[in-house]
């Protein structure tokens, strides 16, 4: 039965409901009752709102470019959907959701797979208005039980890709000098990655976007190649889902594979070919030791403690990639201190070019490409990952897994450095700040630390390609890092952070990476990804004095930055700078 709630002038229930008997009593079959009312979401249903989100204007306000009636017009013609328009023709398109493929995301200012941005009302109790001071929306017929069960399917054109606020993504009207090659390419690549579509439906964005956003229009050959093109870079080539592949080749006996060792840069702590990570605290040594490894590899020389027998010296070039210092004031300075090759040092170009991220693999690739490097340093990793939640294993695994490949691709190592976890009594494997798969991914880890005597030292605390190496102490001087003695590998035995302490951990970071305001339902599905219960983190957010706070029908937790501040000063944390 549809049900219909009474709203106020800014489009809030006026009886705010939690339960389906709250929903019972304080909603009716019709809005007649009502002088402003939203229809509550059916399950099944999802509704797009399209505000003016897909308008560009001038520094005046005026409108310069509108593509907002071009794409209703479009989805209403090709796919019939139930509509409602305000007195300002603001429309509401009504969709089923899509059965084989799971929306979990969808909220305001959402940026779509066909490239433009709408808000999204879904069902568990969302709302779409159809009544305003006592004037109904125009709609295209009356809304009926027999009108929501024959909905038309969301498209995929109108599936979320993500957040969007200020039209950071925006397609239209880009021409040829405007990036718009690289800018479909990469959002290809970014819609596969999250979808899996099949070559038909990743043509069928591609041409829409191409038709309807663009103003100068690319070659109908050349957006075909582009959608092929990115669908094989986002799964390293594979051929399992291309137009040639031949179900009946889809095998590989173990026998004819030939055993290939592993190869290493710095044996047995930085193997070839893979991710490595380094991790520690702000001032205890990462970058000065990480610029020694890399002058090293620009002038051939031995690592620290190589003995004769290890692995020969290997000499190449590097990409240093910093977030955090200045490239002339700081960066350079350390190098010329090492004494390094500066011909073999590289810096992907963020002065004069955008701001490089992970996300951007067609422009990572091309830098290995030319330059065929022997290491590659990402300091500090979140400063690249782009618009991706550190806390969640799916989304750092999409973007971690690509990198692993092209380090396997073209033989070199990757090194992201990592800040450490604001608690100090987890174990080490779990002192990366963010996911466990940043750790998971990687085949070796890192861990640098500083005494009470200020002697530094470089623990190696995760190895999957052989035996851990010994922990080695260093100094920095004024003429750069001298190492000063190894000593076998001890174990950490402190037992794992208390569940609701690393819980608390979870929460106060998830919600200060989100400026104090997160989904209550994406914090919960986070937490079941890091295998925090439901009751650990409860108890955990009431004794943060965490808030639940609802709008438009969603379920919203707050935490202010001081709350944050007193959870790690209890717990004796050192500022962390993110």
């Amino acid at each position: 039965m549809l049900r219909f709630i009474g709203i106020n002038e800014n489009k809030v229930p006026l009886t705010p409901f939690k339960t389906e008997e709250d929903k019972q009593n304080y909603s009716q079959g019709n809005c007649d009752n009502f002088v402003s009312a939203s229809l509550i979401i059916p399950k099944g249903v999802v509704v797009i709102d399209f505000d003016e989100d897909n308008v560009i204007r001038d520094n005046n306000g005026e409108i310069l470019v509108n593509k907002e009636k071009i794409l209703i017009d479009y989805f209403i013609k090709n796919y019939n959907p139930y509509w409602t328009k305000s007195k300002s023709n603001h429309y509401h398109l009504y969709f089923k959701m899509p059965k084989d493929k799971k929306i979990k995301d969808g909220s305001a200012d959402y940026f779509t797979c066909g490239g433009f941005q709408v808000d999204f009302k879904k069902d568990n109790n969302g709302l779409a208005v159809v009544k305003m001071n006592g004037t109904m929306r125009e709609a295209k017929e009356k809304l009926t039980e027999e009108v929501i069960n024959n909905l038309p399917e969301l498209p995929i054109l109108c599936f979320p890709l993500h957040h969007n606020q200020k039209l950071k993504s925006c397609f239209i009207d880009m021409k040829e000098h405007d990036g718009r090659d690289q800018a479909i390419f990469d959002h290809l690549i970014s819609v596969y990655r999250k979808y899996r579509f099949s070559n038909n439906e990743m043509i069928e964005i591609g041409n829409f976007i191409n038709k309807y956003l663009f103003k100068e229009p690319l070659d109908d050959e050349i957006v075909k190649s582009k959608c092929l093109r990115a669908k094989d870079y986002a799964t390293d080539n594979s051929v399992s889902e291309r137009s040639d592949y031949n179900p009946e080749l889809d095998l590989i006996c173990l026998d004819e594979i030939k055993t290939k060792s592993v190869d290493w840069l710095w044996k047995p702590y930085i193997p070839l070919g893979y991710i490595t990570i380094v991790v520690g605290d702000p001032g205890v040594g990462k970058s000065y030791f990480l610029v020694d490894l890399c002058s090293r590899i620009t002038n051939g020389q031995a690592f620290p403690f190589n003995d004769e027998n290890d692995e020969k010296t290997i000499q190449g070039k590097i990409i240093f990639q910093n977030g955090e210092d200045g490239i002339e004031d700081t960066v350079k300075e350390r190098f010329e201190t090492c004494n390094a090759n500066l011909r073999n040092v590289y810096i992907i170009n963020e002065i004069e070019n955008p701001i490089f991220s992970l996300e951007d693999l067609d422009r990572f690739e091309n830098a290995l490409k030319q330059i065929r490097p022997k290491l590659i340093i990402i300091d500090p990793v979140q400063r690249y990952i782009g618009n991706i939640s550190m806390n969640s294993a799916n989304e750092v695994r999409n973007i971690l897994a690509p990198i692993g490949n092209l380090a396997l691709k073209y033989n070199c190592s990757i090194i992201l450095v990592m800040h450490e976890t604001k608690s100090k009594n987890t174990g080490t494997l779990y002192r990366a700040l963010g996911s466990i798969d940043f750790v998971g991914i990687a085949r070796s880890m890192l861990t640098l630390s500083i005494n009470d005597d200020g002697t530094r030292w470089i623990s190696h605390t995760k190895s999957t390609k052989g035996k851990k190496g010994d922990s080695i102490s260093f100094n920095i001087t004024e003429k750069g890092i001298i190492y000063l003695n190894k000593v076998e590998q001890i174990e950490n035995n402190i037992d794992s952070l208390a569940p609701r302490e690393e819980a608390k951990d979870f929460i106060v970071n998830i919600l200060k990476e989100n400026n104090g305001l997160y989904s209550a339902q994406k914090i919960t599905d986070l937490a079941k990804e890091k295998g925090i219960s439901p009751a650990t983190l409860t108890r955990a957010k009431k004794e943060l004095r965490v808030e639940s706070i609802q709008n438009n029908a969603k379920w919203y937790w707050q935490l202010t930055f001081e709350q944050a501040d007193a959870q790690e000063d209890n717990k004796n944390s050192d500022n962390l700078i993110i």
